[in-house]
């Protein structure tokens, strides 16, 4: 069954000048605290662009790439085409490469128009990827719906699925989480293990239907247990969430009006499943607010010093101490810490993870020890990268570790922390470097 998460064939490839260009960007404006991704990509754009009009071919290419993946710049196919042709004249052999490719694909999208337009299900479906990837057409997401439409509505899974992916992702059509979530709904039913993952973070999540713990290990459960490897992560997340006290997990159930609604397919017009009338009550176990650290003076213990604390190491949170982006809870004598979604890209890798920390042996003398491991739940590249050819992987803090950005939990790291004072730390990891991290409080006045 074709997937939607597989980047098509035509995608275009940086190659690897590009590729660590775009990962020194990233490094540079992280440290600077310019950090999103689309700053990066016009940042680029507009550096190759002065490189490609002063002549330079391999910029060109470059050029022709972002502006056919709308990397930086408004996707367009006609300056792709033209900045490919500029590169092809100086005997640029990838632009060759890829005028070929897009000619061919040009050819694919007629014969696919034409069957599609007798009917035939499968051609539907390709028909609406080609129009919402650009493959031998501009891109053009309202044809691409109206086409997965009429698959989905023939039976095709992945048509469903694609639709519910737009609906979620507002991919050119705008977001509408309740209509991506009747999508999914309709796909899973047909089989399709990517919308079982996707139901599974939905009702994690609590978007485009209420938030239900159970329901969401249910859904990753299945889509895992099909194959589809990233649920994995999925499921080890939510177990660790129902772990919090029962105050801040979902009902456990499923509504039945919800679940019945996934024996209809949803139609243009479509009115999403009433939600449940159960009320939830989330709230994080530890409130992200800036608090003042506890002085000494009140006898306050190392444990509840670093608890009511938010650190952070270079003006951003720390993912395995207490802080904004992290929910935390005492166990005994541990505190135990699962992050909120973290997202780098390392080597042309798109890399989503968490991280899980325990902390423990507190002593006298203001030391602790910390092990953290990080969960990588996906790592894909980005759509004008084919898998085929990864350039590195994800390592701890960005650092590239090997050929393969694989999920699932990583090495255990340990680090063995002081506290200096009661705003900051001086820790070890792993026995050979030293980090020092201060509480966020402090940051926030300068100090």
């Amino acid at each position: 069954m074709p997937m939607a998460s597989v980047p098509p064939a035509a995608s275009n490839e940086p190659d690897t000048l590009m590729r660590k260009e775009i990962f020194s960007l990233i490094l540079l404006m992280a440290v600077a605290g310019a950090t999103p991704a689309n700053d990066i990509w016009q940042s680029l754009f507009k550096e190759k662009l002065r490189e490609a009009t002063r002549g330079d071919s391999a910029a060109q290419y470059d050029v022709g790439s972002m502006y056919q993946n709308g990397r930086g710049v408004t996707a367009d196919r006609d300056k792709a085409i033209e900045w490919y042709t500029k590169a092809a004249a100086q005997d640029n052999q990838k632009a060759v490469s890829r005028l070929e490719l897009m000619r061919a694909n040009e050819t694919r999208f007629s014969r696919t128009e034409a069957r599609a337009a007798r009917g035939d299900v499968d051609n539907q479906y390709d028909l609406g990827n080609m129009y919402e990837k650009g493959i031998g057409t501009r891109i053009n997401y309202q044809q691409a719906r109206d086409w997965y439409e009429k698959a989905a509505a023939a039976g095709h899974a992945g048509a469903s699925f694609n639709l519910g992916l737009m609906y979620h992702e507002g991919a050119g059509i705008g977001q509408d989480n309740k209509t991506a979530y009747a999508w999914f709904r309709d796909a899973a039913g047909k089989g399709s293990t990517p919308a079982q993952y996707y139901l599974g973070k939905l009702y994690a999540a609590g978007t485009g239907v209420n938030k239900d713990y159970a329901a969401a290990l249910e859904w990753y459960s299945k889509a895992a247990a099909g194959g589809f490897d990233q649920a994995r992560g999925g499921v080890i997340e939510v177990r660790e969430k129902m772990k919090q006290p029962q105050s801040a997990q979902g009902t456990g159930k499923e509504d039945p009006a919800t679940r019945a609604s996934a024996a209809s397919t949803p139609q243009k017009a479509l009115q999403p499943a009433a939600d449940s009338d159960k009320k939830l009550i989330a709230q994080p176990v530890v409130e992200k607010k800036p608090v003042k650290a506890v002085n000494n003076e009140h006898n306050a213990t190392l444990m509840e010093t670093l608890m009511l604390t938010l650190w952070s190491r270079q003006a951003n949170p720390v993912s395995y101490l207490p802080s904004t982006i992290n929910n935390c809870r005492t166990e005994e004598k541990r505190i135990i810490c699962f992050s909120d979604d973290q997202t780098r890209e390392s080597g042309g890798n798109e890399v989503k993870f968490k991280t899980k920390s325990v902390i423990s042996d507190f002593a006298k003398d203001g030391t602790f020890k910390v092990l953290y491991r990080n969960l990588v739940i996906t790592a894909s590249q980005p759509d004008d990268s084919p898998p085929q050819e990864p350039e590195a992987a994800y390592g701890d803090e960005g650092t590239v570790a090997s050929h393969t950005v694989n999920t699932g939990w990583g090495i255990e790291h340990t680090i063995d922390c002081t506290m200096k004072k009661n705003d900051s730390l001086t820790c070890v990891k792993d026995k050979s470097r030293t980090i020092e991290i201060s509480s966020q409080q402090n940051l926030a006045h300068g100090r």
